[in-house]
């Protein structure tokens, strides 16, 4: 008699078990859709806009990192200001590696064509180029005393500079 006893509660414990299962199996069902004769209130799935392949780099930007990889500043802003800077760009980009894209090349000519000159700038274009090409300029740079060296130009060779011009071009030339 135990054994049918054991039995007995070993099989109301299986259906139990079983009955358990399918309660807790029929409540996590997912509802079925509610279908309705409504217009749906959902917005479509908009995709999201393509993002800009990137930002255009201004002239000044491409001189700061491509250029100023091989020049310093004096070697690019005391060129001769009449310069054909397409073609200064142009042989950069062939013979020396530039590496610049048609777009970039014309940025950088844009740029260097158009920049305003500070008077400083202005005075050393004018004035010391009448004498001294940028090589001179560069080969001095920041060794130069340029206030004594300014100074020697008036005194000594001759440079007709006002005090303004002169320290504009010292201003500038110790930028460099």
């Amino acid at each position: 008699m135990r054994d049918m006893l054991r039995t007995f509660v070993v099989l109301v414990a299986v259906v139990a078990m079983f009955a358990a299962l399918g309660l807790a199996a029929g409540c996590a069902a997912e509802e079925e859709p509610v279908v309705s004769d409504e217009p749906s209130q959902e917005e479509p799935a908009v995709e999201p806009a393509e993002e800009p392949a990137g930002e255009t780099i201004s002239g000044e930007e491409i001189v700061e990192g491509a250029c100023a990889q091989c020049h310093d500043s004096s070697r690019i802003f005391t060129q001769s200001y009449a310069a054909d800077w397409s073609a200064i760009v142009e042989e950069m980009n062939t013979a020396h590696g530039a590496e610049l894209t048609e777009e970039e090349q014309a940025a950088v000519v844009a740029f260097l064509g158009s920049r305003e000159l500070s008077a400083g700038e202005q005075v050393v274009a004018e004035k010391c180029s009448e004498c001294h090409d940028a090589t001179r300029i560069n080969e001095q740079v920041g060794a130069a005393d340029w206030a004594a060296v300014v100074q020697e130009m008036t005194d000594v060779h001759g440079a007709q500079l006002t005090d303004e011009e002169k320290a504009a071009a010292v201003e500038f030339l110790e930028g460099l």
